[in-house]
């Protein structure tokens, strides 16, 4: 079976850890990207049943693959040409008399035609197949349909595909208080698996920047045996995290500081990992500002963890950051760049030496 996941461009490989830690068997893979760092994967793999989707956490959206390949054209014509070229009974067995569907579409490249002509062309190709094989004209609803057909074009590939899941797994249910820069809970997941430790160990982990809890909860959903520890200045995000905590059922593996992340060595001696989302600094000013604030927090997290241990975190400020790394005694293990609301970031995995 191949289905197509949709995540954080730039953390498919923790798709397939994930997948592998479900004991899922992936006999292939292969990302394809919206922007340059990817954001779609389309995974081959053995398995009878699909309800383990519903407990994955590093995907947003997921579809059957009924055909995909490689679409060299860039115009209207090309377009209508390779549509009625594709076999389609494999996606009309899922319509009825009494269901309704819509068609769905991701472009992105260099093409002469827009999402909006891809799903007109292809709804109508769809209409007109089952008038003719079928005897009847389906249901057409774009509002809320029963079959969702997924047509996308990404650059020289196109993926023809079901959607499978209808709201997006981004969307967590403990998530009862929202802050207001809060981290998307894939990429949350993700982090925390970036620090790649043994997820059956014992840690004492800490997010020094917890704001709502997303760190916090999605760490303690791999790092099942661990504790964590959050810390945050604003009383508000405080009280909301624990909300979200308790909303998550985790509230006896967490602890909550209502504490300056500038100062964190006043109040915690040592943990095991630190995994956090410092803010972006956008309204900070001047830079200098942004500058002293990294550079104490960055020295604090040297100060609590012990050597050996591993800081995941993320910033698009790398100019400033990698700065100041050059005056700690971290090595860098990693960086690896994400898109997150249409802003590229880089993750930062620093191991402290002595």
């Amino acid at each position: 079976m191949k289905l197509m996941f949709t995540t954080v461009p730039g953390i498919e490989d923790v798709v397939i850890r994930e997948l592998d830690r479900m004991n899922i068997n992936v006999r292939s893979w292969e990302k394809i990207g919206i922007s340059e760092l990817g954001g779609r994967i389309i995974v081959d793999l053995e398995c009878k049943s699909l309800n383990f989707i519903r407990k994955m956490r590093s995907i947003e959206k997921a579809y059957i693959v009924i055909n995909y390949g490689i679409f060299e054209g860039k115009n209207i014509e090309d377009l209508e040409k390779l549509i009625h070229s594709i076999d389609i009974e494999d996606v009309v067995k899922y319509l009825t008399h009494n269901t309704t569907f819509a068609v769905r579409s991701v472009r992105a490249g260099n093409h002469n035609f827009t999402s909006m002509d891809i799903m007109k062309i292809f709804g109508e190709y769809v209409r007109q197949y089952v008038k003719r094989t079928r005897g009847y004209i389906p249901i057409v609803d774009l509002e809320n349909p029963d079959v969702v057909i997924e047509f996308d074009i990404i650059g020289n590939r196109y993926i023809l595909s079901i959607e499978i899941v209808r709201r997006s797994l981004r969307h967590r249910p403990y998530r009862v208080y929202h802050h207001e820069a809060t981290i998307n809970p894939p990429l949350a997941y993700a982090m925390n698996v970036l620090l790649d430790y043994d997820p059956d160990g014992r840690y004492l982990l800490l997010d020094p920047l917890c704001g709502s809890g997303t760190i916090i909860i999605e760490g303690l959903n791999y790092y099942r045996n661990s504790t964590y520890i959050g810390t945050d200045i604003d009383y508000r995000n405080c009280l909301g995290s624990i909300m979200n905590i308790r909303e998550a059922d985790i509230y006896d593996r967490c602890c909550i500081i209502c504490s300056d992340s500038t100062r964190l060595s006043k109040f915690i001696k040592s943990c095991d990992g630190i995994v956090t989302n410092p803010p972006y600094g956008v309204r900070m000013e001047p830079i200098d500002k942004l500058d002293r604030f990294y550079s104490k927090i960055l020295n604090e997290f040297y100060n609590i963890i012990d050597v050996g241990s591993r800081v995941v975190f993320i910033t698009s400020r790398r100019g400033i950051v990698d700065k100041i790394l050059r005056r700690l005694k971290f090595r860098i293990i990693g960086r690896r760049f994400v898109e997150q609301g249409g802003m590229i970031s880089t993750i930062y995995i620093l191991e402290k030496e002595i």
